[in-house]
C-alpha cells in the first residue's frame, strides 16, 4: 500500500504521520484434531473446514479433560473453537448441557446467531436458549427445562444461583462452562466475577456435574494465571495463533501543535474526522473508533463538512452507530457495510465485537482505546482474511496516548498487559460468602474454594445474625431474602448511590449502582457523565437514607474533570523490596480524599472553560497503597542538582529549592500514574496518588499510589510488582517529551484530576528521580 499516493493531495498535511510500518501478512496454520468426535471431523471435511492450529489444540485438550485458555487476536475463530468442543460433548453425551457466559446481553445474541450457523452448518440438532433480563418469564422456563445451550450474563447468573432448584435439570447433566470475552473480568468486576464462578461451582458440584472451562480471551499478558485467578483452578493455555491475515500498514498520526508555547494540539476529534473523511473520499471503505455517541455523531458531521469544504464536495455516504441506535437501523448500517453500499462509518466500540462486517479497507482510532488488546481488537476490524488494510492511530494529546505516539513498537511488539484479580478485599468476599450460604449450606468443603478467610467470615456474619450453623453440621443463611441482590458487580457495597438516567420523554431508566468514591469523583451535581455512549448531566444528587443521582440527557458542549486532594494516614506495611537507591513498600492504609472541584473542558479542543466547585465533604477510605521512600542520599542529589544551575535559564530562578525538589516527586507521581495502563489492563481514575517531600509516619519524601476503592482491587499492589518496568517507561517518557518545558506539559507530566492545578512539577528533575529507581547510576 502506497501511503505517500494516498496523501499526495491531503488538504492541511504539516507532518502528522510520526510513524508508519508495514505489517507483513500471515499465511494460516491448520491442523486436524486428534480427539474431535469422527462424525463432526467428518463434516468440516465434506465442508472443506480446515482448523486453525489453536483450534484444534483447544479441542484436544477440552477432550483430554483439561480447562482451556484460548487467548489469540482478532477474527482468529476462537468462537468455532469452543462451538466443536461443545459438539463433541452433545455427541459423546446426549442430554448433556452447556453454559455460556458473555459480557453483553448484544453480543450474546450475536454469538448465538453464529453458534446457530455453525451447527446448521454442521448440521447438529442444539437447542440454544438466551437467560437474562430481557427473556420473558414464560420463556425462562422453556430455557431451564429444554435447551441444551443457555447463555447469559455474569449480573444475571449472580442472582439465578439463587433459584439452582429450578435449574435442577440442567445442572444435573451440565459440563461445559464457557467464559467469553475473559480479559474483560480484570479489576474490581473481576474480583466479583472471580467469587461468582466460585459460587456456580458450588452449584454444579451439589449436582453431582463434572465440567469443563473454556475460556476465550484476547492475547493477554498473563493468561494463565488471570484465568486461574478467574475460575479458582490452573488452566491450559493455548496461545499459538494459527489464523492467517493479509498485509497491513500501520500510521500513527499525531494533531500538530496549534501552541508551540502552552505545547497544546489540536482537536484529537477534529483530525480524525477530516483524515476519515479524506480516505472515504479517495476511494477506501473505513471504519473510526470514538469514545461516546455523541462524538459519533459530531465526528460524522465534521466529517460531512470537510468533504463539503475542502474535497470538492460530498461525494460517498457515511453514517454514525452507536448502541443508542434501534437495532432495526443498526442492522441496516451493517448490510451496507458488508454488501459496500456505504463508504464508511464513524463507530463507538459498538462494532469493535461480534458483529459480521466484513472487511473493511482501513480502520482510524480516534484517540488510544486503553490497551493493547482495545487497540488490536479495533484495527482488526479492516483487513480480515487476506485483504491488505490500512489502520491509524490519531492519538489524543494525554500522556499516555502521546507515549504511544513516540512509542510504536511498545505496541507492535512490546509485552501485552496484564489483566489484575485480587481476592483480598473482604467486604466483597464476605458479601459472596453470606450469598453462598443462602444457596446452599457452608461445609468445610467449601474451604478448597473460599480458602482460610471463610471460618473468620462465617463467625462475623453469625454474630450480625445472618448465618446460624457452623461448618460441620452446615452453616445456615437466615437474613433478609435474596443478598445476591445487594452485590453490585461495580462497587464494594459499603455505601452505594442508585443512578436513575432520565431520558428526553420523561421515561427513566436505571443504571447499576455505584460506589460513594465513584459517585463523588463522577457523579457530583451538574457532572457530565458518558453513558452507553450519551452524554447526561447530574441534575440531582442527594445523600442520607437513599443516595441516589438523577441524570438527564444535555446538548452541552463540553466535559467535566473533576479534581481532587489527598492526604494518607496509618500507613501499615507489609512487605518492602528495594530498587535501585530506594525502598518500595505496598500494604494499606488510611486515604482521606476531597473531591472539591470540577473543570468544565470543550469537547472540540479540550480547552478549559472554567473551574467550578462541588460542594462535597472529604471521603475516607482504608485501602491498598504503594510507596516509594526517598531515602536522604537521593534527596541531597536531586537539591544539588538544583544548586548546580541545572535549572538555570528555565524561568524557575526564583523558586526555592525544596520546591524543585517537591516538582520532581510531584512530576514522578503523575507520570508514574499515566504509564500504569502499559503494564495492566486500568483505566488510571480507578487508582490515586500523592507525592509529598515529607509524610510524618514515614519520617522522609514519599511517592504513593493507592486504589481509589474501599478495601482495595489489587491495582496498587500489582504496580508493586512491576514498578521497575513503569518507572523506566515514566523516565523514558518525561526525557523524551519534545514540550522540553520544566514544568511538563499535558503529554508528560499534567493531570486533569490533580487537586493542586499541577503545581509544582519538575519534568527533567523527576527524570532524575527515577533514574536512581531504575538502577541507572
Amino acid at each position: 500500500m502506497n501511503v505517500d499516493h494516498i496523501f499526495a493531495h491531503y488538504p492541511d498535511y504539516n507532518g502528522q504521520i510520526v510513524f508508519s510500518k508495514v505489517l507483513p501478512g500471515k499465511d494460516p496454520i491448520h491442523k486436524s484434531s486428534l480427539n474431535l468426535h469422527p462424525d463432526i471431523s467428518r463434516k468440516l471435511q465434506e465442508r472443506s473446514i480446515d482448523l486453525y492450529v489453536h483450534q484444534a489444540e483447544v479441542i484436544d485438550r477440552y477432550v483430554e479433560g483439561r480447562d482451556v485458555c484460548v487467548t489469540t487476536g482478532t477474527a482468529s475463530g476462537k468462537t468455532l473453537a469452543y462451538a466443536l468442543c461443545t459438539a463433541h460433548q452433545l455427541y459423546e453425551y446426549p442430554g448433556s448441557t452447556v453454559l455460556l457466559v458473555f459480557p453483553t446481553k448484544a453480543l450474546a445474541r450475536d454469538q448465538k446467531e453464529e453458534l446457530d450457523s455453525v451447527f446448521d452448518l454442521l448440521d447438529i440438532d442444539v437447542k440454544i436458549g438466551i437467560y437474562d433480563g430481557d427473556t420473558t418469564a414464560a420463556s425462562k422456563v422453556a430455557v431451564r427445562e429444554e435447551a441444551d445451550m443457555i447463555i447469559t450474563n455474569f449480573t444475571g447468573l449472580n442472582l439465578y444461583l439463587a433459584y439452582h432448584s429450578k435449574w435442577s435439570r440442567f445442572y444435573s447433566n451440565l459440563r461445559t462452562v464457557v467464559i467469553d470475552e475473559a480479559h474483560h473480568y480484570s479489576g474490581l468486576l473481576g474480583m466479583h466475577i472471580a467469587w461468582i464462578i466460585r459460587r456456580l461451582r458450588r452449584v454444579i458440584r451439589y449436582y453431582g456435574a463434572e465440567v469443563n472451562f473454556i475460556l476465550s480471551s484476547a492475547t493477554l499478558g498473563n493468561p494463565g494465571e488471570h484465568s486461574r485467578n478467574l475460575i479458582g483452578k490452573p488452566v491450559s493455555v493455548v496461545d499459538n495463533d494459527g489464523a492467517g491475515h493479509g498485509q497491513r500498514t500501520l500510521l500513527f498520526w499525531n494533531p500538530p501543535l496549534i501552541h508551540d508555547k502552552l505545547f497544546e494540539r489540536k482537536s484529537t476529534h477534529r483530525e480524525s474526522s477530516q483524515l476519515f473523511a479524506y480516505l472515504v473520499d479517495y476511494g477506501m471503505q473505513s471504519l473510526m473508533f470514538v469514545p461516546s455517541r455523541k462524538m459519533s455523531e459530531l465526528d460524522c458531521l465534521w466529517a460531512r463538512e470537510f468533504m463539503s469544504n475542502s474535497l470538492g464536495g460530498i461525494k460517498s455516504v457515511i453514517k454514525p452507530y452507536n448502541a443508542g441506535l434501534p437495532k432495526e437501523v443498526r442492522r441496516k448500517i451493517e448490510g451496507e457495510l458488508r454488501d459496500g453500499s456505504l463508504a464508511g462509518v464513524v463507530s463507538t466500540t459498538a462494532l469493535e465485537l461480534g458483529i459480521n462486517i466484513g472487511s473493511m479497507d482501513a480502520t482510524l482510532l480516534s484517540g488510544y482505546p486503553g490497551s493493547r488488546i482495545g487497540f488490536w481488537q479495533q484495527i482488526g476490524r479492516s483487513g480480515r482474511g487476506n485483504d491488505e488494510a490500512l489502520s491509524v492511530l490519531v492519538p489524543f494529546g494525554s500522556a499516555l496516548d502521546q507515549y504511544m505516539a513516540t512509542h510504536p513498537y511498545h505496541l507492535i511488539g512490546g509485552e501485552v498487559e496484564d489483566a489484575v484479580i485480587d481476592l483480598s478485599n473482604n467486604h466483597v468476599f464476605s458479601n459472596h460468602l453470606l450469598s453462598a450460604a443462602a444457596e446452599l449450606p457452608l461445609t468445610n468443603d467449601d474451604r478448597g474454594l473460599f480458602g482460610p478467610r471463610i471460618l473468620p467470615a462465617v463467625n462475623m456474619w453469625k454474630k450480625e445474625g445472618s448465618l446460624i450453623g457452623d461448618l460441620n453440621g452446615g452453616c445456615r443463611y437466615s437474613g433478609p431474602e435474596g443478598p445476591q441482590q445487594r452485590i453490585n458487580l461495580y462497587s464494594v457495597g459499603r455505601v452505594d448511590f442508585e443512578v436513575m438516567i432520565r431520558n428526553e420523554d420523561g421515561t427513566t431508566v436505571s443504571h447499576p449502582p455505584v460506589a460513594k468514591p465513584r459517585a463523588y469523583r463522577d457523579f457530583h451535581l451538574n457532572a457530565i457523565y458518558l453513558f452507553q455512549g450519551e452524554y447526561y448531566q447530574v441534575t440531582d444528587f442527594s445523600e442520607g437514607s437513599r443516595p441516589r443521582v438523577t441524570l438527564s440527557p444535555t446538548l452541552a458542549d463540553y466535559y467535566t474533570q473533576t479534581m481532587r486532594g489527598t492526604e494518607i494516614t496509618n500507613v501499615k506495611e507489609e512487605s518492602r523490596k528495594t530498587l535501585g537507591q530506594y525502598d518500595i513498600c505496598r500494604g494499606r492504609s488510611r486515604v482521606r480524599v476531597h473531591y472539591h472541584a470540577y473543570k468544565k473542558q470543550k469537547l472540540s479542543n479540550d480547552s478549559v472553560i472554567s473551574i467550578e466547585e462541588t460542594g462535597l465533604p472529604p471521603l475516607t477510605m482504608d485501602t491498598s497503597v504503594m510507596w516509594i521512600e526517598i531515602p536522604d542520599s537521593e534527596r541531597d542529589r536531586l537539591l544539588s542538582l538544583v544548586d548546580s544551575g541545572i535549572m538555570r535559564g528555565m524561568g524557575w530562578e526564583g523558586k526555592g529549592r525544596l520546591y524543585h525538589y517537591a516538582g520532581a516527586l510531584h512530576a514522578a507521581e503523575h507520570t508514574l500514574i499515566h504509564m500504569l495502563p502499559l503494564a495492566m489492563l486500568i483505566d488510571h481514575r480507578d487508582v490515586g496518588g500523592l507525592s509529598t517531600d515529607y509524610h510524618p509516619e514515614i519520617d522522609r519524601g514519599c511517592i504513593f499510589i493507592y486504589d481509589g476503592m474501599e478495601g482495595g482491587v489489587g491495582f496498587a499492589h500489582s504496580a508493586y510488582a512491576r514498578l521497575e518496568e513503569v518507572a523506566e517507561r515514566s523516565r523514558e517518557k518525561l526525557l523524551t517529551c519534545s514540550c522540553r518545558r520544566i514544568a511538563g506539559c499535558p503529554s508528560c507530566t499534567y493531570s486533569p484530576a490533580c487537586g493542586t492545578d499541577n503545581r509544582p512539577l519538575n519534568r527533567p528533575l523527576a527524570a532524575e528521580l527515577l533514574g536512581g529507581f531504575i538502577k541507572i547510576f
